[in-house]
């Protein structure tokens, strides 16, 4: 029997309806992710500065890593 074990660092808001859910894993190092189960979640403002805040400590932590991520196939998204 195989048994993997990944190291995740996750935070999870719950808004004033809905959730959102941020996390970072070993398994894909460089990547942030950010999930809202429910499709919506609706936010008060010291709420969005608390996700901000913690986007922003893990973008700060992932580039330091300087995973292959960071550069490589996860290319920034234009939206339109």
């Amino acid at each position: 029997m195989a048994f993997k074990q990944t190291k995740e660092v996750r935070a999870d808001l719950d808004g004033v309806t809905g959730r959102a859910r941020a996390w970072t894993t070993e398994r894909e190092p460089g990547v942030i992710s950010l999930a809202v189960p429910a499709d919506r979640v609706t936010m008060r403002p010291e709420d969005a500065r608390a996700l901000a805040k913690w986007l922003e400590e893990q973008a700060l932590i992932e580039e330091r890593k300087g995973g292959v991520a960071a550069r490589g196939p996860y290319g920034r998204k234009v939206w339109a």
